[in-house]
């Protein structure tokens, strides 16, 4: 991965009730934001930067559980 690219949580409104995740890596917000609107059309979208450690992190988990 390049060094300069980020990681970007994004926050939407799922199609269905069984949860949602997004995660872009992208070189700024501004170009997360845009493949974000590009991927979700049906709902506004908000991101946030991960910030990423040297320690292990879990970045997304969405296992379809009620």
């Amino acid at each position: 991965m390049d060094k300069n690219m980020k990681l970007f949580n994004v926050e939407f409104m799922g199609m269905h009730p069984v949860g949602n995740c997004l995660v872009i890596a992208a070189e700024s917000s501004e170009a997360a934001y845009k493949r974000a609107t590009e991927l979700v059309t049906w709902s506004d979208v908000s991101i946030e930067e991960i910030k990423l450690t040297d320690k292990t992190q879990t970045i997304a988990f969405v296992d379809g559980e009620y």
